[in-house]
């Protein structure tokens, strides 16, 4: 009869405060979310206590992991630039690690999201302006019809517009550009919400890449093409001067004022 031996740990793998007491690191305190699933973060408040809020897979997690947590969470950013390159290759490698442990308990990371780029065509009329017809346009004047994206209007009073990807339902990689809410107002003059849109389409021709370690978004390429377009000036001027009344005066109305 052949016997089956189940391997056991002999001893509980120490706790995250444990090892930090063994390894004197002071000033910080690890808590855990279950929602948390990709990602973790660290706060820092006035007396310089750090607070890492990890997902609730890495309270168990072996020691080796935690103490890769610990040292993440212990890391300086250095003031000097020069010094920075190391700091940055540390801090991914230890992110790395942790990354790995969590994938190896379940936890997908390149799971991809499909959607039916019809989705998007039917977002794209506002108050005044129809983005598709605006990006058709600005798209023929400034890029010689090359852009291929699709656009859509953000959420009701949101300030932020950003340039994303998709897959769609045939496995392609598709551009979005998604235009902050606040821009469907009816006092927004027509060189402002171009601006957005042409800035938003630099992204797909100059998008972001690394460089010692860290993400450049708007790189001497991207400010150059930028002042193709010639309201930039006013652009940004009206933006500082109306923008902040805008979304105050939006977030003071009902939902669905700029859903018309």
């Amino acid at each position: 009869m052949k016997t089956v031996q189940q391997e056991l740990n002999l001893f509980q793998p120490s706790s995250f405060e444990e090892i930090s007491r063994a390894r004197n690191i002071p000033k910080l305190t690890i808590t855990f979310k279950k929602r948390l699933r990709k990602s973790w973060h660290l706060t820092i408040n006035a007396d310089n206590h750090k607070t890492a809020t990890l997902p609730y897979l890495l309270k168990d997690a072996p020691e080796e992991i935690k103490e890769a947590v610990l040292d993440w969470a212990a890391l300086v950013k250095p003031r000097l630039t020069r010094k920075r390159k190391a700091y940055y290759l540390q801090k991914r490698k230890l992110e790395k690690a942790v990354w790995q442990y969590l994938e190896e308990q379940g936890v997908a990371f390149k799971q991809k999201r499909v959607i039916n780029p019809d989705t998007f065509t039917h977002n794209t009329k506002g108050i005044i302006y129809d983005l598709k017809e605006l990006f058709d346009s600005t798209n023929q004047r400034y890029f010689k019809g090359k852009i291929q994206s699709f656009i859509r209007w953000g959420s009701y009073a949101s300030k932020t517009s950003y340039q994303s990807y998709f897959n769609d339902q045939h496995g392609g990689k598709q551009n979005l550009i998604t235009i902050a809410g606040a821009y469907n107002h009816p006092k927004l003059p027509e060189f402002a919400i171009t601006g957005v849109i042409f800035h938003e389409m630099l992204h797909i021709v100059h998008p972001r890449y690394k460089k010692n370690g860290r993400n450049v978004i708007h790189g001497p390429e991207f400010k150059k093409a930028e002042r193709m377009y010639p309201f930039r000036d006013k652009w940004y001027r009206w933006e500082r001067e109306n923008m902040y009344k805008i979304i105050r005066s939006l977030r003071r109305k009902k939902p669905g004022y700029s859903k018309l």
